[in-house]
């Protein structure tokens, strides 16, 4: 092997290991990413809860959830909810694909939970039925809500 060949092999090997870290650095920067986004979606939506009665996830000797808003800040509180599950919906499958896993394991089943509840439930249809546009994609946050839905429903939320 000549000095050329020599010269050569160190150039591909640098490269191959400046390869490699940044691959490692990029991952790690995704996975920090992912983490802030989740601290920042959790602190909104802890606020959000600040907004409600303990009531609101206490079920009846069925397991039915029957609290009601009883004030018209709580009606608009559920708003506030559903509009920040579109943004947590929307930021992981429209904006930052690679946090689609963040709405896969955890958002989807905290939204599964909440159709459970027919206060929440009757907020959303008329969120969706009405006439706002939710960036462009309200068809795809109906389409998001029905797979939800029809996991313990069998049916759709919403036509």
């Amino acid at each position: 092997m000549d000095i050329k060949d020599f010269t050569s092999l160190i150039i591909s090997s640098a490269a191959l290991v400046t390869s490699v870290v940044t691959f490692y650095k990029l991952r790690l920067e995704k996975k920090n990413r992912k983490i802030e986004a989740h601290i920042r979606f959790q602190n909104v939506f802890r606020e959000i809860q600040r907004g409600f009665p303990k009531e609101v996830n206490q079920t009846d000797k069925n397991g039915n959830y029957n609290w009601v808003p009883e004030t018209p800040e709580q009606e608009r509180n559920i708003e506030i909810y559903w509009q920040f599950v579109f943004d947590e919906w929307f930021f992981c499958n429209e904006g930052e694909k690679y946090l689609n896993e963040l709405w896969i394991k955890f958002y989807s089943h905290g939204v599964r939970g909440a159709l459970k509840r027919p206060a929440f439930k009757k907020v959303i249809i008329k969120i969706i039925k009405s006439k706002g546009y939710m960036l462009g994609h309200k068809n795809g946050f109906k389409i998001e809500l029905n797979r939800i839905y029809n996991l313990d429903n069998g049916t759709n939320l919403i036509d």
